[in-house]
């Protein structure tokens, strides 16, 4: 159990991460690292760690000089040179070949920077996202039980912070990209226990979401939908005057049509 009150790590097989990680990966969530066959080693120096965490949120796509100093320096265009970044991408290749070999490298491509790796290496940011189009699928064809593994995965995988204690710009927008796709896992990952009768963690899950983003509709119907599959029409309704209320007082709005039908099956029982 998490600090926030919802599982990080949920019970069964199909929640391992290390079932699906590859016998090399790059973490950049968490304390930035790379692990080979259970082995990891860490990535020090603010510089590089914001250098190889870029690179991993670009999806193989080249990034100028410009932009990855503008990563790494902010505003403090004083300290940058050109010297200065090659010398802390050449720290980041160090760090992969040590570990690595040529399985992942950063490329420089006329000025610009890729981080590039073979099929056999994966980048957490990476897999995560996957996997949570993947358990979508799933669950949107009916398959719950196959859902259960990516979207547990997805769950544990998003749960580290990004480059904690780190301020850039970047940075915040960044976390907040992800902060969403673990929402959208964790009403991912509510399904499919509630369909797995798994209620207890479905409503945890759910909860969770809400903690996040106490604003958005859809985390607040699994919710609903997560008390109601466990048989608790009272937290169900409890669920939905929440949002009720939290809409009305904040934003000036009512829920949406969707969200007043889940309302009006449960006051229907």
């Amino acid at each position: 159990m998490s600090h926030h009150g919802f599982p990080t790590h949920p019970p069964g097989p199909r929640g391992s991460v290390t079932e699906v990680m590859e016998s090399a990966s790059i973490f950049a969530l968490g304390a930035v690292r790379c692990e080979v066959d259970g082995q990891e080693s860490l990535l020090h120096g603010e510089q590089p760690k914001i250098v190889l965490t870029y690179l991993c949120s670009q999806h193989d796509a080249p990034v100028s000089s410009d932009e990855l100093a503008d990563a790494v320096w902010a505003s403090d265009t004083g300290r940058y040179s050109a010297g200065a970044l090659r010398g802390i991408v050449s720290k980041v290749r160090g760090f992969l070949q040590t570990n690595l070999d040529d399985r992942a490298r950063v490329e420089n491509l006329g000025g610009c920077y890729r981080l590039t790796h073979d099929d056999g290496v994966v980048v957490d940011v990476d897999l995560a996202d996957a996997e949570v189009c993947r358990a979508a699928r799933l669950l949107d064809d009916g398959h719950a039980p196959e859902a259960a593994g990516p979207a547990r995965r997805a769950v544990t995988l998003l749960h580290p912070p990004l480059l904690p204690g780190i301020d850039r710009g970047w940075l915040q927008i960044r976390r907040a990209e992800l902060l969403r796709l673990r929402r959208r896992a964790m009403c991912l990952a509510a399904r499919v226990e509630t369909e797995l009768g798994a209620h207890d963690v479905a409503v945890e899950l759910a909860t969770g979401a809400v903690h996040i983003d106490p604003y958005d509709e859809a985390s607040h119907r699994s919710l609903i939908s997560a008390h109601l599959a466990a048989g608790d029409r009272g937290g169900a309704l409890m669920a939905y005057e929440h949002c009720r209320r939290l809409l009305l007082d904040e934003l000036g709005v009512r829920p949406s049509p969707t969200t007043e039908r889940l309302h009006d099956s449960v006051i229907g029982l």
